[in-house]
């Protein structure tokens, strides 16, 4: 006769429980684990075995055998044959194969699992250390979905107000670009990649230049979503400005020096007309012509001066005039010619009769006012030669 305790079936049962669940927490936590700890994993493993013996011999222990006279019925016994120690086995070898298959399975599916983890975290890592604001919203909505943590450290909002407030970033965009940020928005939304440049305003007041580069691009199932990079270009804007105050004031300053320049050069040139219009002898009117030609000359490259100041401006627009070659030539050889007697040098001026009398030039780069060596900058050839102790100094220009 056979009787046991049910305390101590009950404890079986319990160990087997316990000590199964102990084996597979320790599993599964350290599985991941490739190096350190190994002998967790194995002291896991040798638990586990040992849940199944526990059980076993402490429900061995709850069972008492006493021998009886009463013949035992045996019409309900199972007789063991040799085909059902063949199936118990292949059910055995079957669902221990099962369970190998199984833990190797489930190994491949936690490799794979751990390094989509790795990767997505490497990813992630990228984003958020990543000196842009990066940011994801619905098209049609406009409800942020994403928004990296460069947005409050640039800004100084937390990326909760991003998330949850649909309208916030076209709030906080300054009012003078927010119709330029809504067309963007729009053309965007067609699959048309849009650049522009605007301000934010910040949490503490400041005004934030901004380039927003916007794409639209797949997001879950059939829907699209709007991406945006936002580069912080605070530091070149005010570059930017104060180079444009810089050429202002320099303008300005060309300007007003042209200007109180040229009053008194004017004062020249009309004194000397009206000294040409008196009775003078050929000498003394052909020094003033002279005087009066370099003045002129002085007050063009006044006017080339302001000329640069605009081209630097970008306000300049170059005109083709036409001038007389020869008359040029002979003016600028007469300045010379003073200088030039005083070392005991003379000059004389020949052109060739192939030469043009009326060439074209930009207006910017006046000959009378920059001389012959500008001139031939303007595809004049010419050709100095010097012979001292009261000899010749000829200009040569050929045809």
């Amino acid at each position: 006769m056979c009787s046991y305790s049910p305390a101590v079936v009950t404890l079986s049962v319990v160990l087997a429980i316990v000590i199964s669940l102990v084996a597979l927490w320790l599993s599964f936590t350290f599985r991941e684990d490739k190096q350190s700890r190994g002998w967790m994993k194995k002291a896991s493993a040798v638990l586990m075995g040992a849940a199944i013996p526990v059980m076993h011999y402490t429900g061995m222990a709850a069972a008492r055998f006493s021998s009886s006279e009463i013949k035992p019925d045996l019409s309900h016994a199972v007789n063991i044959s040799s085909l059902g120690i063949a199936s118990i086995i292949v059910v055995t070898i079957f669902v221990l194969g099962m369970a190998l298959l199984t833990s190797v399975v489930d190994r491949r599916f936690s490799e794979q699992a751990l390094e989509l983890e790795s990767t997505e975290q490497r990813y992630r890592q990228l984003v958020e250390s990543a000196q842009v604001i990066l940011w994801r919203r619905d098209i049609q909505s406009s409800q942020f979905s994403f928004v990296n943590k460069e947005a409050t450290v640039l800004l100084g909002y937390p990326v909760e107000n991003w998330l949850n407030q649909p309208n916030f970033w076209l709030e906080h965009i300054h009012p003078e670009d927010r119709i330029l940020a809504q067309t963007c928005c729009r053309a965007a939304a067609i699959d048309a990649p849009q650049q522009f440049e605007h301000r934010m305003m910040a949490a503490d007041g400041e005004v934030f230049w901004l380039r927003s580069r916007l794409r639209v691009i797949a997001g879950a199932g059939q829907e699209k979503e709007l991406v945006g990079v936002m580069v912080d270009i605070t530091e070149r804007k005010r570059a930017q400005e104060g180079a444009e105050a810089a050429n202002r004031a320099k303008s300005d300053f060309l300007a007003n020096m042209s200007h109180e320049i040229r009053t008194p050069m004017n004062g020249i040139i009309g004194m000397a007309e009206l000294v040409l219009d008196t009775e003078l002898n050929s000498e003394q009117r052909e020094y003033l012509e002279m005087l009066k030609a370099s003045a002129d000359s002085l007050l063009d490259l006044i006017n080339d001066i302001l000329d640069f100041s605009k081209i630097e401006a970008g306000k300049l627009d170059l005109d083709l005039i036409d001038f007389n070659l020869r008359d040029v030539l002979e003016t600028t050889a007469k300045g010379l010619s003073p200088a030039a007697h005083a070392k005991d040098i003379e000059i004389t001026c020949e052109v060739q009769a192939e030469v043009p009398e009326l060439v074209a030039a930009p207006s910017l780069l006046s000959v009378q006012s920059i001389g012959l060596g500008k001139a031939a900058k303007a595809g004049i050839r010419a050709w100095h030669g010097k012979i001292h102790s009261r000899s010749r100094s000829l200009f040569y220009i050929p045809a």
